[in-house]
């Protein structure tokens, strides 16, 4: 990083300077002002960069954290992938009766009932509002959708709809989102409440979890 490098060059120039008399305790003390500057700098800059792909209400990863992890896994072929999408049905109307807070405590207990439960070679992300999108590496289409019904078992309470769907030969990771998208919309067409493989994909078209 270059302000890292700019902090390491003023240190040793400071150093370097008192060692030969060359520098006034003032223009010393000002030179250490500014490393100190530089390092908090970096720091905030190390931090912010760390946070970027995660989602600070869940501590899931972010659409962007997902969106990269997808794009390096879509690049494979050598293994099986599959991703979902996953809503919460009616979830504006908590927010509206029971207000927002209580909407927040809902993602939370959703997201860390699901993270514990998925292998680790899996990716929960929250990808915006209610909206979940799940990356699973090593599972075919129906391995796939029988993971996701088990998730949303985990909580019983809650309304969830789901589509899911197998990368093709050739696809793309945008391909690859669209299908899941497109079956997760037909769940919603036939009433919510249940998760669906893309019709596509093989072997199951859809069920009720």
């Amino acid at each position: 990083m270059a302000v890292a490098h700019v902090v390491t060059v003023v240190g040793v120039t400071t150093a370097a300077l008192l060692l030969r008399g060359d520098a006034s305790a003032a223009s010393a003390a000002a030179l250490a002002v500014v490393v100190s500057t530089l390092a908090s700098v970096t720091r905030t800059l190390v931090v912010r960069a760390s946070d970027a792909g995660s989602d600070a209400l869940t501590g899931l990863a972010n659409r962007r954290g997902f969106d990269e992890a997808l794009g390096e896994h879509v690049r494979r072929a050598d293994v099986p992938l599959s991703a979902a999408l996953l809503d919460l049905d009616h979830f504006k109307l908590i927010n509206d009766t029971d207000g927002h807070e209580a909407g927040d405590r809902l993602l939370r207990r959703v997201a860390g009932s699901w993270r514990q439960a998925l292998p680790g070679s899996a990716l929960l992300a929250r990808h915006g509002g209610d909206e979940f999108a799940l990356l699973l590496p090593g599972l075919d289409g129906s391995e796939a959708l029988a993971l996701v019904r088990r998730l949303c078992s985990l909580v019983p309470d809650v309304g969830v709809s789901a589509g899911v769907a197998q990368r093709c030969p050739q696809d793309t990771a945008a391909q690859l989102m669209r299908r899941a998208d497109l079956a997760l919309y037909r769940v919603k067409a036939d009433g919510r409440g249940a998760a669906a493989l893309h019709a596509d994909d093989p072997p199951e078209a859809a069920a009720s979890r």
